[in-house]
């Protein structure tokens, strides 16, 4: 059954259907961690039903959102979001595999909420697009690596969030394809709990400069803290 649902913190409107994986929270924090430039380029890897893209179109006026994602049905449904709030201008979605996918311009960002879990690592279900967008099968960690190291602009950045346990994969793949780890925050569930993810911004061709922000927490006392709030809603 498809819904309509505003966008947090937003004018716009989301399509997203119950078959599918709607947007939690990750992708919205994500969407505020990194203060994108007007007027620059930004490209996302796996748009899901187009929660990031929409959000960064809200909140921060980028020259145009290039958005790639794999399953056919969401790019449907995020087709139909594009349209209904006439964004065709600023956002523009492919259904295509990120390993197939030519940018015809170099970028000044892109972000991504990838597939948290490696292929032997966790339960599969029997609903395939869950399993797309939570085992690497169609998305590797690497290839994220890849394409950031190919067509990024020199200091472009990549903006992703990770499941902790990727956290060293992360530090040593951006090594490896010279985009330098230079902001890091790591995200409790409350206090008092260890991190159960980070996200992180990785600068291409850049010196050694990392900063550690202050841990985010997303609850207190049972009930949503301010900072994840002011997050959602901009207040």
């Amino acid at each position: 059954m498809l819904e309509r649902d505003i966008v947090p913190g937003s004018k716009y409107v989301i399509i997203q259907n119950n078959k599918f994986f709607k947007y939690g929270v990750d992708g919205i924090i994500l969407s505020r961690f990194e203060d994108i430039k007007k007027g620059r380029s930004v490209l996302e890897i796996g748009s899901g039903t187009g929660i990031i893209p929409l959000r960064l179109a809200s909140f921060y006026s980028p020259k145009i959102i290039y958005t790639v994602e794999i399953q056919k049905e969401l790019c449907e449904l995020f087709s139909k979001t594009i349209e209904l709030n006439n964004l065709e201008d600023i956002i523009k979605l492919e259904n295509i595999d990120i390993n197939e996918y030519h940018p015809k311009e170099k970028l000044d960002y892109i972000i991504t909420n990838p597939p948290y879990r490696e292929l032997d690592r966790g339960i599969y279900k029997k609903d395939q697009a869950f399993n797309t967008a939570f085992f690497e099968g169609s998305l590797k960690l690497e290839d994220i690596f890849v394409f950031s190291e190919k067509y990024l602009k020199e200091k472009g950045i990549l903006i992703m969030i990770n499941s902790i346990n990727r956290l060293v994969d992360v530090m040593e793949l951006g090594r490896k394809h010279r985009l330098e780890p230079f902001k890091l925050r790591f995200i409790h569930s409350e206090r008092g709990k260890n991190a159960y993810a980070f996200m992180a911004s990785l600068r291409r061709l850049s010196g050694k400069n990392l900063v550690t922000l202050p841990a985010l927490y997303l609850y207190e006392n049972g009930k949503i803290t301010d900072e994840v709030k002011e997050i959602y809603y901009g207040i």
